[in-house]
């Protein structure tokens, strides 16, 4: 979900759903032909509105009305949480998780330039865990959670990641209040929403 002009943006598989947030109806829908999996949102100061296609490693980007592959590059390495900070767009990358024929692979953070695309690692490359949710907590530094391992990671500008609480597996997308310093996170798997204050 993001929020932008009384539009609530919503990733909904292959499409991206804007809802006029005073009446809940559907403002527009926007097809993402090719998409596999839609999954975090985020949207800039200008109103763009961008989304991670984790599977094709891909981020697909809404601006002036159209809706298109804006960046696919496997070095992305299954981008998941996404967070417009300036001109850069920073990304949680989700990496993969162990299953038939397939190796578990860490991810870790990512800044992409709005401008020329151009991608730079965060926190040193570190290698975090399979990262969901993401959310600034001062410039530079971060909140992310692993949803394979469950748990709720700071990330400092120096790239030390620090896990500030053990959650259950499936610790997903999730909000930061900076006026409370607490955050909601949403346990998938158990069903539940958990609200924790960060000292």
């Amino acid at each position: 979900l993001a929020l932008h002009d009384r539009t609530l943006y919503v990733a909904d598989v292959d499409e991206l759903v804007g809802l006029k947030v005073a009446s809940g109806e559907s403002a527009k829908r926007h097809e993402a032909e090719g998409a596999i999996f839609l999954n975090d949102v985020a949207v800039g100061d200008d109103g763009t509105v961008y989304a991670s296609d984790t599977p094709m490693n891909t981020i697909w980007r809404l601006k002036d009305g159209n809706f298109e592959p804006w960046l696919a590059n496997d070095a992305l390495n299954g981008p998941n949480g996404l967070l417009v900070q300036g001109g850069k767009l920073i990304v949680a990358a989700f990496g993969k998780l162990p299953g038939e024929g397939q190796k578990q692979e860490l991810g870790g953070l990512f800044a992409v330039d709005v401008e020329d695309q151009s991608l730079s690692k965060l926190a040193n490359g570190e290698l975090i865990g399979n990262l969901d949710g993401l959310q600034a907590l001062q410039p530079g530094i971060y909140l992310v959670t692993d949803w394979a391992a469950g748990g709720l990671y700071r990330v400092d500008a120096k790239g030390k990641a620090e896990r500030l609480l053990k959650l259950g597996k499936a610790s997903a997308d999730f909000i930061y209040f900076p006026d409370k310093k607490t955050a909601l996170i949403p346990i998938m798997l158990n069903n539940s929403l958990v609200a924790y204050a960060l000292a």
